[in-house]
């Protein structure tokens, strides 16, 4: 139990140092440092990488259970997807600085070429202006608009007690 917290100790205190760092590292060291945090990546239960299927496995069993519960009788159900489709996927772009935010009108072309309605996360404090025409111009063409981290500083949710206590911090 002790070495639990020791871990979870050292482990935010790494998170805080690279979020502390993080403006001044250059984009090569920062992605060796989130191959270095995520190399154990396929050895975590959920999701399963490359395609998690838990979601459909939970309910196939729920209809599983279902269908024994009536004896075998049939057991109304609507389809996830419409037009029957039988999966959906979500784009998603992390607009990290001023050059992405001004490159979102050319990737709105592309997405909508392509019959796409992707998302856009956005950083809307001290990375870049954000003004409302902006986020419109994204969501007037059927996009979807998310805040990505308010600085993207690792702080958005900085704890766990936070959430858990409803207090502000």
């Amino acid at each position: 139990m002790q070495f639990a917290k020791t871990f979870a100790l050292v482990r935010r205190l790494a998170n805080k140092l690279y979020y502390l760092a993080r403006p001044i590292l250059g984009v090569a060291v920062r992605r060796h440092l989130q191959k270095l945090r995520l190399a154990d990546w396929r050895s975590i239960p959920f999701p399963r990488w490359p395609v998690d299927r838990t979601v459909e496995q939970v309910h196939e069993t729920m209809l599983r259970l279902c269908i024994r519960a009536r004896d075998g009788e049939r057991v109304p159900f609507i389809w996830f997807w419409p037009k029957g489709f039988p999966s959906c996927a979500v784009v998603t772009h992390d607009v990290e600085a001023v050059k992405g935010r001004d490159f979102c009108p050319g990737l709105m072309d592309v997405d909508e070429n392509f019959g796409i309605r992707s998302s856009f996360q956005l950083v809307p404090e001290e990375r870049y202006p954000l003004s409302p025409s902006f986020v419109e111009s994204i969501r007037s063409r059927g996009f979807e608009v998310n805040v990505h981290d308010l600085n993207h500083d690792g702080r958005l949710l900085p704890a766990r007690q936070v959430l858990r206590s409803g207090t502000s911090h």
